[in-house]
């Protein structure tokens, strides 16, 4: 019906972008996630290039999405290097 396929369209569609969060690994490092997912807005301004220089390392390699169809949760993964 029409019905359904206007909600099943509504999951399909999703907007794409990031939010960070942190903890803790077992060696003291403070580590930083990115996740992406519907519904979040990070500005690329507020995005930190990898490098030497910023205290944090590279972007590690992103993880599969947990939705093929939008909606979903990937995440990326990078260590802090200047930690205390």
């Amino acid at each position: 019906s029409l019905l359904v396929a206007v909600i099943v369209l509504s999951n399909c569609i999703a907007w794409t972008a990031s939010r960070h969060h942190y903890t803790h690994n077992v060696s003291g490092h403070r580590s930083r996630h990115r996740r992406q997912g519907k519904g979040l807005y990070l500005s690329s301004s507020y995005v930190i290039p990898g490098g030497e220089g910023t205290g944090w390392g590279d972007w590690g390699d992103s993880t599969p999405c947990s939705r093929t169809c939008g909606g979903g949760v990937a995440s990326q993964k990078r260590i802090c290097l200047k930690f205390g």
